[in-house]
């Protein structure tokens, strides 16, 4: 015959933890790789000043349409200002932006297109438009201003290199 042997709680007072961290690792895992799809990753194509020396023509002065500094400034909850070589463009108001906001509170990016139209025929050489941004404008805006900019409304190329700048 058998003696059956009795356990006292003594002998059970080890408890392995190896299965329970096991679980848990995994479902840190899990939940780190679920989160990223939450997460909208976007990527903007903006390109970087070049360092070096302009190419000259012979009498060492680009041409005219090439020494045309475009800066486009957005002015949070305001509207857009809009500089041709230092000087606010024609038809800015004293103190105000070139293109107001909408008058329920959104930037004018259709007005901002005609604008930019208008510099581009000004001068049609330029691709290069530099972008400073109050620090309160949202990404979103930053984002549909480059839209705006990139095409006219025949679908052409205008202001494809876009520099960011402060202000």
């Amino acid at each position: 015959m058998r003696m059956r042997r009795h356990v006292t709680l003594e002998e059970i007072s080890e408890l392995n933890l190896v299965p329970y961290m096991d679980i848990m690792v995994n479902l840190i895992i899990f939940m780190l790789f679920s989160m990223t799809s939450f997460l909208q990753m976007k990527i903007i194509n903006v390109s970087v000043p070049a360092i070096g020396e302009t190419q000259d023509e012979g009498d060492g002065t680009p041409p005219p349409e090439q020494r045309l500094a475009v800066v486009l400034g957005i002015i949070h909850k305001q509207g857009f200002l809009i500089s041709l070589n230092g000087k606010f463009m024609e038809g800015t108001p004293e103190g105000e932006p070139t293109i107001k906001c909408l008058p329920n509170g959104n930037y004018d990016f259709d007005g901002l297109q005609k604008k930019m139209m208008e510099v581009k025929r000004m001068a049609p050489a330029v691709t290069a438009l530099t972008i400073a941004p109050d620090k309160a404008v949202d990404y979103n805006t930053l984002v549909q201003t480059m839209d705006a900019i990139r095409r006219d409304t025949g679908g052409g190329i205008m202001f494809p290199d876009v520099l960011l700048g402060v202000r």
